[in-house]
């Protein structure tokens, strides 16, 4: 069975995030002040696995996908977007 590698992750309208990509390598740092989005990164994260290991559909009614991809947005932007390029 081959791995799966993240080699980035593409977030739009995603909490406090209006447009944001982030390359990752085999190891990636996330460093920064407090309230600067880190954990905001890794909950998109977390989401995404979950998705990708359970089904979206699954995690999507387990966690409410307009809590997880829309938090922040008090109108429900269309355009709002979670997203791993996988190879």
């Amino acid at each position: 069975m081959s791995q799966v590698k993240i080699k980035e992750l593409r977030l739009r309208n995603y909490r406090a995030f209006s447009d944001v990509r982030l390359l990752l390598d085999d190891i990636t740092f996330l460093v920064g002040r407090n309230g600067a989005g880190k954990s905001t990164l890794m909950d998109a994260m977390s989401f995404m696995s979950e998705a990708v290991t359970d089904s979206l559909s699954r995690r999507s009614n387990d966690a409410g996908t307009s809590r997880e991809c829309d938090d922040g947005n008090q109108e429900k932007d269309p355009n709002t977007m979670c997203g791993l390029p996988l190879s």
